[in-house]
């Protein structure tokens, strides 16, 4: 009888040291699993705090929300750029993030802090000039380095890419608070494509806000009334900070985003064009997008017709028109190389496409930009 007892209690004993063990074993499995949901459990708690305040999480919250979950600290950043969006109903923030070694995309839920996306691409710089290119990878580095003082390999992302039979240079550089994109021919380092974007406003949390909002409230303190077209134009307008001189036309637009009233800005100036859209009143800045134009390229190897030929032709086909109107670019398309660009004048909007063989244009279409 002893002897029964001694075996049921060594039992017992293998048993709950055997359970007690696997406890520990499934202790330090879920660890890591524990850990890549501590960042969601934060913003599961950070939302929970919006809700009961009862508001929505702001831009920062987002921010937190999605950097702590990537396991990216604030010193690794080279920018970010948060967006309001909306999808089938639900408002969410888009938070794309840029380090040294990698890009991030996160859809967060507003409301509940859910993260609702994740899109992860890694940055690699690797790779060797391609065979068929007379204009190095190290020589287009260094051309788009040059053009945006003070950024470094880190800020730039380039691939190689064929495009109707020839070979471009594809990037962009991210910096602190806007983003270049380029296209550069591989056969000469022409540079096809250069625009610029800058980022929406991070200010006090919120996306958006600008220095046009203390001119609205200022506006509204002198009791002046002001529709919210004319609230999105002084908006917009006090963001690009030019003159009225410097530019060539404006157009603002109402248009209507998942039931939302939106307003969109369009500034033709002088050396860039600056689209914008706004929220309903005018005064809250969602999106802003610019794009500059450089003239100091060469004519291209291989045209007949030179860059200077083509302005000319360009702009005696809309009198009174100087070269401060005219975009223009080399491109190719189907093997054929073409002067392509539009002239902004009066507002109307005059595009065209040259040969640059003859002079001859392919293209001329004429469009009201107050339409």
């Amino acid at each position: 009888m002893k002897k029964k007892n001694l075996a049921i209690l060594l039992a017992l004993t293998l048993t709950a040291s055997a359970l007690t063990a696997c406890a520990a074993s499934g202790t330090q499995s879920s660890a890591q699993s524990q850990t890549a949901q501590a960042a969601e459990t934060s913003g599961a708690q950070t939302a929970s705090q919006s809700a009961q305040a009862g508001t929505s999480l702001s831009a920062d919250d987002a921010k937190s929300i999605a950097l702590e979950h990537a396991g990216v600290t604030q010193d690794a950043l080279i920018a970010v750029k948060i967006t309001e969006d909306r999808d089938d109903g639900m408002e969410l923030y888009d938070v794309d993030f840029y380090t040294a070694d990698r890009d991030y995309e996160y859809e967060i839920a507003k409301t509940s802090g859910q993260i609702m996306s994740i899109d992860t691409k890694i940055k690699d710089l690797s790779w060797d000039t391609p065979s068929s290119a007379s204009f190095t990878k190290e020589q287009a580095m260094k051309a788009v380095l040059e053009k945006v003082p003070g950024a470094t390999q880190d800020n730039l992302r380039m691939e190689a890419e064929r495009d109707d039979g020839r070979i471009l240079y594809d990037g962009e550089v991210v910096v602190s608070d806007r983003k270049y994109e380029f296209e550069i021919d591989a056969a000469d380092g022409t540079f096809l494509e250069w625009n610029e974007q800058v980022f929406p406003a991070q200010a006090g949390g919120q996306t958006g806000q600008t220095a046009a909002d203390s001119q609205s409230a200022s506006s509204g303190a002198s009791g002046e009334s002001q529709t919210p077209e004319n609230a999105a134009l002084q908006t917009a307008m006090a963001d690009v900070g030019i003159s009225r001189d410097a530019v060539l036309s404006v157009i603002v637009r109402p248009d209507r985003d998942d039931g939302r009233t939106r307003y969109d800005v369009e500034i033709y100036a002088v050396d860039a064009d600056y689209e914008y859209e706004l929220d309903e009143t005018g005064t809250r800045i969602l999106e802003r997008e610019r794009e500059t134009y450089d003239l100091s390229w060469n004519t291209p190897s291989g045209a007949s017709f030179t860059k200077e030929q083509a302005i000319e032709a360009v702009l005696a086909k809309v009198p009174g028109a100087t070269r401060d109107n005219l975009r223009m670019k080399v491109d190719h398309d189907d093997g054929f190389l073409l002067y392509e660009g539009e002239v902004i004048f009066n507002d109307m909007e005059y595009d065209f496409e040259i040969n640059t063989g003859d002079g001859t244009f392919l293209e001329w279409s004429e469009e009201s930009l107050s339409r």
